[in-house]
């Protein structure tokens, strides 16, 4: 019933249309979502592609090199199943909008399953799903950074870990962590630390419980395999593209991050943050669950009073608790490095070593690992509700069979606990549905800016786009960008290939050695009759000396070597 409500929140946020697998003018279209056209392209461009090993292996996107489709968060799983039935697909085809609704659909189930595990009531575990569905830092990713929306990949970590004691067999929950790991990996790798972390913390447990250590090292074994050989089928693996990446820091976790909601909130106002690249560490909680982690803390307070009036003594470290603390402080401190900021203000700088601060560049967008920990906060809120609800149960019990005058029902008022945040929490989040509910309230078209027939008159005769240096210009100027996609579709739409757009990773530094080598053989003569040369960088124009004629077409520099019949050169 969970996935059900999942689907059904998924349709009043997104409507059908986001689900019509030929609607792909919302995918090319750049305003405000720049996510997308990357990821489509990077679908199209890959499905267009012969099958080679890596089965991601994709041409045409950097041309000359081939690349993986990894690398255009094109959400890998999807693209190697949708490929295989190439033929039978439209010319032009999006599955974006059945991941999303893949997403809400798991994130709905799952929800039920966890809450489940507390309450064994499934109308309240019902209830309780909402809170996992309209999670605001999943639906945020959706249609964006769509591959970052599968957040059901954290939630079936945290699964196999609370239902750890109905498997019979110590190795059903192995199988479960190496699939789940290497499901991570076909999906976005960022989750892969993520479902790693949970399960190391899993594993902590059983050593804890158990003392097997040679099962559980076995087990780990396993989904590191796992991880590798999937990350190796998929072409993770090259030479072409730097794993690490600038900016570790400026998309940190913020401490006011839980509260802060940025400008998604109805009854909240925005925080101050130390630096905007910040929001990739949003992580706000909704404020029906600020309500409901509020009302855990103080049961959890008064329970541990009671426990430990009664045997003298506080304990707060535990074969339970421990792995659950271990977790709690390593992604926070992840999540917040290296640079920990309140509001606006520095606090401090985490010394680290500059070994472990490569190795954390590859993840560069740290506030992401916030999400653990907030799911974390979801479930501990659940489970202190859940346990306090027994409780009056029991409470009940005996007031019935001692015939005392009944207090307020335990059905009635945890009802009614659940029902208002619940209801809160949408309220409150009423701006994000709102804007996300925007994407496809209206059918929108996609008009591509070159409008002149020239550009069909030279698809006829060229096969590659080369836009000239700096290709950094495509990750740090929004406007390049954006032309560089729409170039990208261009030669998608007439079977030519691009030689850059922005990738998951930059690899603006070796496409400019490489455009430096190749204007230096047209230097020495070498002619590319091909070739449509892109200069979107005035400051960086080649000039004479290359056997090219320069055309202004749609505010566009374009540099050909045969004369286009008709136009006017270039500063003639």
């Amino acid at each position: 019933m969970g996935a059900l409500l999942g689907a059904v929140f998924f349709l009043l946020i997104f409507e059908f249309r986001s689900l019509d697998v030929t609607y792909i003018d919302r995918m090319l279209l750049v305003d405000g979502v720049k996510g997308l056209p990357q990821h489509y392209l990077g679908w199209e461009f890959f499905r267009r592609t012969a099958w080679s090993f890596p089965l991601g292996n994709m041409e045409g996107l950097i041309y000359p090199e081939t690349i993986s489709v990894v690398f255009a968060d094109s959400i890998p799983l999807f693209a190697v199943f949708f490929k295989l039935f190439s033929a039978l697909l439209p010319a032009r085809f999006q599955y974006f909008g059945i991941f999303s609704l893949t997403c809400f659909m798991l994130q709905g189930g799952l929800g039920a399953l966890i809450s489940d595990r507390f309450f064994k009531n499934k109308v309240f575990s019902l209830i309780l799903s909402i809170f996992f569905i309209l999670s605001p830092i999943a639906i945020r990713k959706s249609f964006y950074h769509s591959a970052l929306s599968a957040h059901f990949l954290i939630l079936a970590a945290f699964a196999i870990w609370l239902y750890k004691s109905e498997f019979k067999s110590w190795k059903t929950p192995m199988c479960l962590f190496a699939i789940l790991n290497a499901l991570t990996v076909t999906i976005h790798v960022y989750f892969t630390p993520m479902t790693v972390g949970i399960m190391l913390c899993y594993a902590l447990q059983e050593i804890l419980e158990k003392k097997k250590w040679s099962r559980v090292l076995l087990s780990v074994g396993i989904s590191f395999f796992s991880i590798l050989g999937t990350a190796w089928l998929f072409g993770y693996f090259t030479d072409r593209i730097s794993a690490s990446s600038v900016g570790l820091g400026r998309y940190s976790f913020n401490l006011n991050g839980f509260i802060n909601p940025f400008w998604y909130s109805n009854l909240i106002d925005t925080l101050p943050v130390y630096q905007n690249g910040q929001i990739e560490g949003f992580a706000y909680l909704g404020l029906g669950m600020i309500c409901l982690l509020t009302i855990a803390l103080i049961l959890f307070v008064l329970r541990q009073v009671e426990q430990t009036a009664k045997s003298k003594k506080f304990i707060i470290f535990n074969k339970n608790t421990i792995p659950a603390l271990v977790m709690l402080v390593v992604f926070t401190l992840v999540a917040l490095s290296p640079a920990v900021s309140l509001q606006d203000r520095l606090l401090f700088t985490i010394p680290l070593p500059d070994s472990l601060l490569d190795l954390l560049s590859i993840f560069r967008a740290s506030g992401r690992f916030i999400w653990p920990i907030y799911y974390a906060i979801f479930i501990f809120s659940i489970r202190e509700i859940s346990i306090y609800y027994r409780r009056s149960k029991l409470s009940e019990k005996r007031e019935k069979e001692e015939k005392i005058t009944k207090s307020i029902g335990a059905d009635f008022l945890v009802a009614m606990i659940i029902a208002s945040t619940v209801f809160v929490q949408v309220y409150d989040l009423t701006p994000l549905f709102v804007e996300k509910n925007l994407l496809f309230a209206e059918k929108v078209v996609y008009q591509s800016p070159l409008k002149s027939p020239i550009w069909e008159e030279l698809a006829k005769t060229h096969k590659h786009i080369y836009l000239y240096k700096p290709i950094n210009d495509l990750y740090t100027i929004w406007e390049r960008q954006c032309l560089a996609f729409d170039l990208a579709a261009y030669a998608l739409d007439h079977d030519m290939d691009i030689n850059a757009v922005c990738l998951a990773r930059v690899i603006a530094q070796t496409k400019d050695d490489q455009i430096t080598a190749h204007f230096d053989t047209m230097a020495q003569g070498a002619v590319y009759n091909d070739y449509i040369y892109i200069f979107m960088n005035p400051d960086y124009f080649p000039g004479e000396g290359y056997g090219l004629h320069y055309y202004e077409i749609d505010g566009i520099i374009i540099g050909v070597n045969t004369p286009i019949e008709g136009a006017r050169e270039y500063g003639a």
